[in-house]
């Protein structure tokens, strides 16, 4: 008989950490502490673009809002890594992925057949999350490299962007905020996925609670 979804360790996928090093409720401590980071961000990010939100739309209070709930799903899973933790901690990042593209995605972008607002955009965007969510249980384990390929088209919308843009202060932001950043945290995940046994030889596996 399988295991419950919800039962300790019912997820397919173990991230290169020991389990049960520093508690016996916790599977993966750093992973599980790291994202109290979720938890603090999120609200101050809300208060910080209150008046951003309030000129554009209060829907960006609500990518702050799934942000924290990445954070709370993310620790549950990496306490039990169960197969039910594993799809919410996923399902959140795809949500919050496409309330930002409902939200930020350039208009000139947008699919031919959107013919009148952002609103219908965001409405293709819901639909297609929809459809993503409940295709997201037919093979899990694929999930978040589905969820980073995305990434993919974002960078490609940020160049030609960032071609048009005059402004220095602004590049800066990108190249820092996006390609820095971003690199080092798919190399932080890449790593720990295809590494782990270097890792776990010099005793240093924290490389997905840093990601």
């Amino acid at each position: 008989m399988p295991p419950s979804i919800f039962a300790r360790h019912s997820s397919e996928i173990d991230w290169c950490e020991a389990n049960y090093l520093h508690s016996e409720y916790v599977a993966e401590y750093y992973n599980t502490v790291s994202n109290i980071s979720f938890l603090l961000v999120g609200p101050l990010m809300m208060y910080l673009l209150h008046p951003y939100a309030c000129r554009r739309t209060l829907m960006v209070h609500g990518v702050w809002i799934l942000f924290t709930v990445i954070g709370l799903f993310s620790i549950y899973y990496h306490m039990t890594l169960s197969f039910f933790g594993q799809l919410l901690d996923e399902i959140s990042i795809l949500w919050v992925i496409c309330l930002g593209y409902s939200i930020w995605f350039p208009q000139p972008y947008f699919p031919k057949f959107i013919t009148s607002s952002r609103g219908q955009f965001g409405g293709v965007i819901f639909i297609i999350a929809l459809v993503t969510t409940l295709m997201s249980f037919v093979k899990p384990v694929i999930n978040a490299y589905v969820l980073n390929s995305i990434t993919f088209h974002i960078l490609y919308v940020l160049v030609k962007e960032i071609r048009k843009c005059t402004d220095k202060e602004i590049i800066n932001v990108a190249v820092i905020s996006f390609f820095f950043l971003w690199l080092m945290a798919i190399s932080c995940w890449l790593s720990d996925r295809l590494f782990c046994n270097f890792w776990k030889r010099i005793n240093f596996c924290y490389l997905h609670s840093f990601w």
